[in-house]
Order: C-alpha cells, then sequence, then structure tokens
C-alpha cells in the first residue's frame, strides 16, 4: 500500500500510523490463520515425503524376496580343479559326475627354419590352398614373397578361422619359423596345406620301421598297406625270398608310387625309413591282420606319446609290434599339436566334444575341461541362497527404521499435549498394524509363518531375526522357505489328446514339414511306415514335436495304443494346425484345422508372505492413486488452496486501506481548508477588538 507522507499535517489525526495500525490489525485477524494452516500441511507433506522414502527403502528388499529370480539364484561346485562348472539361474538342481580322458585342441604347425622373417619363402607365383573344416582358403603367392608376407596373407584371408604368426625361437642359424593354427578346437580342424611349385616351407619327415627277420613268400594286395591314401602293391617275392630281399623289394614298391604319395623309402641295414616333405606329413595305414602272424616286414618303433608302448601296438602287449591292425597313423613333423576332439564321461556315459567348453549337456550350465583327470569328480548344481540372509538384514533394518518414523509421525503427548505432525491420519497410523499382521501371519500351504524362521516382534513394535534359526532353516528346506516367503505356483497343464490312433498306411507316407504347426512352430517332416504298427507310427510324430519343445513348449507322448498326447506343462495354451494328410496319418484331428486353440492350462500364484508384504507397500507408495502418494497430493492441494486465499485476501486488505488512506487525506486536506479560514477570521477578530 501507498504511504501518504503528508497524511495528517491538518488534523494530526487521521496519521498514515493510524492506517497502519488498523490494517495490521486485519492481516492479524484474517492472514495469519491462513499462514499457520500452509505451514501446518507444507510440514505435513514434508514429514509424509519423509515417511514415503522409508517406506520405499522397505519395500526394496521386500521386493526382492518376493521375486522368484531370488530363488533361482544357483551355485556349482566341482570336486577337482580339472573341470569347473558355472550354471545360470532357473537351472535344476542336481548331482553330476564327471572324468576327462583327453582334452580338445587345436591344430598347430611349424615351418621350416629361416634366417630371418624376411626371408623368401617362393621363387615363383601360384596358390596355396589351406583346406580347414569343410572351407577352402586360397592364398596368392607371388615370386619373392617372404615369410613375414605368407603370414599376414594367411591371416587376411582365413576369415579369422586360421592364424599364422613368425617366431624368432633363437636357435641356429635359421631360428624364424611360421606357426599356423587353427583357432577352434576339434579333430575336425585339422589343417591340410597344398604348396605351389616353387614353395616348400616344410620340414622333412620320416618315420623309420624295422624289417622282420623272417624271409619267404611274401606280396602285397591293395588295401594291405597305404601311404597318404594310395596303394603300395607288390608282387610275390617267392618262397626263397630272404628278410633283406623282402625288405628291399618293400622299398622298391613304394618308391614306385612317390610321385603320388610325396614318400620315398630306403633300406638301411634292415631299417626301412619313409620320408616326405610334404609339409601335411605322411600318413600310414594297414589292414586288419597284416603282419605278425604270418611274418609281414614291417615293425613300427614310433613312439610318438613318450608312452613306453609302440604307437601300433594293437594288442598293447608290449611284444613285437608289427602294422598289424586295422588303423592308420599320420607322423608329421610339421605338427607341433594335433587337432583332436575332447573325451569324457558324464554321469558314465562317454562323450566326445570339439570343444573343452562344453554348453549343450544342461541346458544353461557350462562345464570347462581344463586338465585330463585322474579321478572321476563331482560336480553339484545348487540353490544359492547366501543373499537371502543379507536381504532379510536390510528388510529389518528398514521396517524399524520406518516403524520409529510412523510412531514419532503419529505420536500424542497427553502431558504436554502435542503431536506428532501426521496425528489422527488414518493412512499413516495403521500402517504399523498392517504390516504386524501380516509379518505374523501362517502362510497356508506350509502352515509356517515367519516365526518359524527366527522373526520376533517386540512389545515396542521392533523387529528383529535369530540369524542361527534362520540360516538352519535355509540350509534344510530351502523349499518351503521359499513357499514361505516368495509363494509357489500352482500350475494346471494344458493337455490335448488326439482323436485317433495314428495311421498305419498301406504304403509309406511322407507327411512333409509345415504340415503340423503348434503354437506357431512347424513340426518337422515324418514318414509313417507300412510295417509298423499304430504306436510305432506315433513315436515317429511324439519324437518330431518333442524336436521343437524349446520353440513350442509342448511335450508330446502317446497312450501306449496309438493316440498322441500333447501338454503345455507350463500351463499355458496349445494352438494346432493340421493339413488333411497330417491329420490322418497322427489321428491328431479328425480332418485339417486352421489355428485353433485345442488346450489351455492356467498358473495360479499363491503369495507368500513378503509377496503380501509387496503388494501393501505398493498400495501405499508405489502408484500415483497409492494412499500415501493421495495424501501428499491431498496436503498440497490444501497448502496450494490456502496459498491462492492467502494472495487473495492479502489483495483485498491492501486495496481496503489503499482506499481509506486516500479517504483520510481528503479529510485531512478539508480540516487543514478550515483550520486556515478560522485562523483568517480569529485574525479579523482579533484586530477588530484592538
Amino acid at each position: 500500500m501507498a504511504t501518504i507522507s503528508s497524511l495528517g499535517l491538518g488534523s494530526q489525526v487521521l496519521t498514515q500510523d493510524v492506517v497502519d495500525k488498523l490494517k495490521a490489525a486485519e492481516e492479524s485477524a484474517r492472514i495469519k490463520p491462513i499462514t499457520n494452516d500452509i505451514t501446518k500441511y507444507t510440514n505435513k507433506k514434508n514429514d509424509l515425503s519423509l515417511l514415503i522414502t522409508a517406506m520405499s527403502s522397505l519395500k526394496s528388499p521386500t521386493m526382492d524376496l518376493a521375486d522368484s529370480a531370488t530363488y533361482l539364484k544357483r551355485t556349482a561346485t566341482s570336486s577337482s580343479t580339472d573341470i569347473s562348472i558355472s550354471a545360470s539361474s532357473g537351472v535344476a538342481t542336481q548331482d553330476m559326475t564327471m572324468s576327462v580322458s583327453q582334452l580338445a585342441q587345436n591344430h598347430v604347425m611349424q615351418s621350416k627354419g629361416y634366417s630371418s622373417s624376411s626371408s623368401t619363402i617362393a621363387s615363383s607365383s601360384g596358390t596355396m590352398t589351406l583346406k580347414l573344416n569343410g572351407s577352402t582358403y586360397n592364398i596368392a603367392v607371388t615370386a619373392g614373397m617372404t615369410l613375414e608376407q605368407l603370414s599376414q596373407k594367411i591371416n587376411d584371408s582365413t576369415s579369422g578361422k586360421i592364424t599364422a604368426s613368425v617366431l624368432n625361437t633363437g636357435s641356429g642359424s635359421t631360428p624364424y619359423v611360421l606357426t599356423i593354427k587353427s583357432n577352434s578346437t576339434g579333430a575336425s580342424n585339422t589343417i591340410e596345406i597344398t604348396q605351389p611349385s616353387g614353395m616348400d616351407i616344410g620340414k622333412s619327415t620320416t618315420k623309420k620301421f624295422n624289417a622282420t627277420p623272417w624271409g619267404g613268400d611274401w606280396s602285397l594286395a591293395a588295401g594291405d598297406f597305404q601311404i597318404n591314401g594310395v596303394d603300395i602293391t607288390m608282387p610275390s617275392t617267392g618262397a626263397g625270398s630272404t628278410s633283406s630281399e623282402n625288405a628291399d623289394d618293400l622299398v622298391t614298391a613304394i618308391n614306385n608310387q612317390t610321385a603320388l604319395t610325396g614318400v620315398t623309402a630306403s633300406n638301411e641295414s634292415g631299417i626301412i625309413s619313409l620320408t616326405t616333405s610334404n609339409i601335411n606329413g605322411m600318413t600310414i595305414k594297414t589292414k586288419n591282420g597284416y603282419g605278425e602272424a604270418v611274418g609281414k616286414p614291417i615293425r613300427s618303433t614310433l613312439d610318438t606319446d613318450k608312452d613306453g608302448v609302440d604307437d601300433l601296438d594293437a594288442n598293447g602287449n608290449g611284444s613285437v609290434n608289427y602294422l598289424d591292425y586295422d588303423g592308420s597313423i599320420t607322423v608329421n613333423s610339421n605338427t607341433l599339436q594335433t587337432a583332436q576332439d575332447a573325451t569324457f564321461t558324464y554321469n558314465g556315459i562317454s562323450m566326445v566334444r570339439s570343444s573343452n567348453t562344453i554348453t549343450d549337456i544342461i541346458s544353461g550350465a557350462t562345464f570347462t575341461l581344463n586338465k585330463v583327470t585322474t579321478s572321476t569328480a563331482n560336480l553339484s548344481i545348487k540353490q544359492d541362497t547366501t543373499l537371502i540372509p543379507t536381504l532379510v538384514d536390510s528388510f529389518v533394518s528398514a521396517f524399524n527404521t520406518a516403524n520409529s518414523k510412523i510412531k514419532d509421525l503419529t505420536k500424542y503427548d497427553s502431558s504436554t499435549k502435542t503431536t506428532g505432525t501426521l496425528q489422527g491420519e488414518t493412512a499413516v497410523s495403521s500402517i504399523y498394524s498392517n504390516m504386524a499382521q501380516l509379518i505374523t501371519k501362517i502362510e497356508p500351504t506350509t502352515g509356517k509363518s515367519l516365526m518359524d524362521y527366527g522373526f520376533s516382534l517386540d512389545k515396542s513394535g521392533t523387529l528383529s531375526v535369530d540369524k542361527t534359526k534362520l540360516t538352519s532353516a535355509i540350509s534344510s528346506d530351502p523349499k518351503t522357505l521359499e513357499k514361505v516367503f516368495r509363494g509357489a505356483s500352482e500350475i494346471t497343464k494344458g493337455t490335448y489328446t488326439g482323436t485317433n490312433a495314428a495311421n498305419v498306411p498301406a504304403s509309406n507316407t511322407a507327411v512333409g514339414s509345415g504340415s503340423i504347426i503348434i503354437n506357431g512352430i512347424s513340426i518337422s517332416s515324418v514318414t509313417t511306415q507300412s510295417t509298423n504298427t499304430a504306436e510305432q507310427n506315433a513315436q515317429l510324430f511324439v519324437a518330431a514335436i518333442n524336436s521343437s519343445y524349446d520353440s513350442t513348449g509342448v511335450k508330446a507322448y502317446t497312450n501306449g495304443s496309438g493316440k498322441i498326447i500333447l501338454e503345455n506343462d507350463a500351463g499355458g495354451t496349445i494352438k494346432l494346425t493340421t493339413t488333411a494328410l497330417a491329420a490322418q496319418e497322427s489321428g491328431l484331428t479328425t480332418g485339417a484345422i486352421t489355428e485353433s486353440t485345442v488346450a489351455a492350462g492356467k498358473s495360479t500364484q499363491k503369495k507368500g508372505i513378503f509377496a503380501d508384504l509387496n503388494t501393501y507397500f505398493a498400495s501405499l507408495i508405489s502408484k500415483s492413486t497409492s494412499s500415501l502418494n493421495q495424501l501428499s497430493t491431498s496436503f498440497q492441494s490444501l497448502i496450494d488452496s490456502n496459498t491462492t486465499e492467502k494472495t487473495n485476501t492479502q489483495k483485498s486488505i491492501d486495496t481496503k486501506y489503499e482506499q481509506l488512506a486516500a479517504q483520510f487525506a481528503a479529510y485531512d486536506k478539508l480540516i487543514s481548508k478550515y483550520q486556515q479560514s478560522f485562523a483568517s477570521l480569529q485574525m479579523q477578530i482579533n484586530n477588530s477588538s484592538s
């Protein structure tokens, strides 16, 4: 309100001070109560905000204790460092045994030595071919290409499947070698190299045999003896042949095929040496029964694995060992490590995998083979309950913090007549009693409460937990604890039984892929057999349907008499489409049908105590419509309405006293005028009297 500085000069009564005092009195009567209400509701809203924060802190561990993910956590252990295991959440808990007899390896090859990495490896241009696991990689070789350039060219041309590198071994005058390795393990990842003319990076490979001391008639027919897939044949040597003559004849027979095998032979004092410069080495194969019994003059002296037993000792008895079994060995001085599969047992079952990391035995579990085992390893996948006590501690602490806040905000002190800011707010004062009721309730499916797991509430409402009792209960029966804490799902399976038994056709009948569609997934083709029973043909469809289980969620089995039964054991639906032929052969339907829901199960969740608590806390704070958020909104509405009322009232008072000041000014001016007139008249009277 504007102040009139001359107000009261005339009257000495209608002053600005009088106006201000009148205004202050009215403001005290009308504005102060509104201000007090604004302060009251602001304090209520601020304190409620603190309570909502405390309830949010309480809801967090409650939600985790009600979450299935907490109980699906898994811990995987192995009794041996030779085998590692890990398991993702939800994997079925189980125990198993494993042993490893051989680790998977990649193929590693090494060239002959060179004086430097820039040494020339090719005198002319051509194509070097690398074959790996069904793929062929062609490397363009140029005249004058260096060892380092070849290494880079291989790396650039093999799509990351093969790695080449130049190494300085520090050995002798030719320390630089090229190593070539397959980047994946497994027997199928053997590298086969073909070099162009004018290029030879391989080391020479030699395999030695002892000639037999026996002589006599001897011949080699096709299939008796092969080198690099080429038959080494030899006509009859005659009954009077000596052992030395037989050995010479064998050398001649081998050298006759050198152009095809890349292998040359020599006989030095009864020792037959096979030599090749082929970077892939040589593969020697013999026919079953060839050797010792009839005095054939080939005997292995190779012991590559250093186990003291000849590589070709078929019977393993350590006696004179001939190439007397149906098998082969590959000898290669350029191979540092042979590509091989991992061989192991799982629960006593022999298994083979191309990798030492195995993910396809148990879905969600990974086994890592680290070493060959000397004894059977025991492995286990169990429920990981280590987080539960931590969450319980967080819940107890947050509960007591929230309860203390509720008590403080709703208190009433009869001696001082003072109250908490939210005293009388039912939405707040009822929280503790509702929480206490849920915490002490008995879970109906188990007959247990949180008290059975060490929880207790004292008279003051303080919650505590006996950690020893809780830990013991978790260890002894984690499944029941989950039912009490989280709850359990009750599943009604969706089940459908075919209308007829599978058909036995007059002739074999092919039902093509996609003729049966389950839950949007095409089932693979099936051919019913005319020689089968209905049950056997039904089993063919069962196998095809079950192969798509991961995608459809539907399992199949039979009733034993040829009828197919479909089952969704997760409680979901079964949607089925069949062609007329598929209906006829499988018996699933009486005729062709487009996608139809033939079965529908259901899953019902029975809530545990923390699930109920989580639902209750959500009703308090999780949505804008939750009770405490609505209460906060109502406080803000009262603050807003009072603020508006205060503004309007203040504006009204200001206008009123601005008008009053103007009136006072007019009155004061009039009084001043009269006073001046009176003074003039008084002067005239005084003058006339004198």
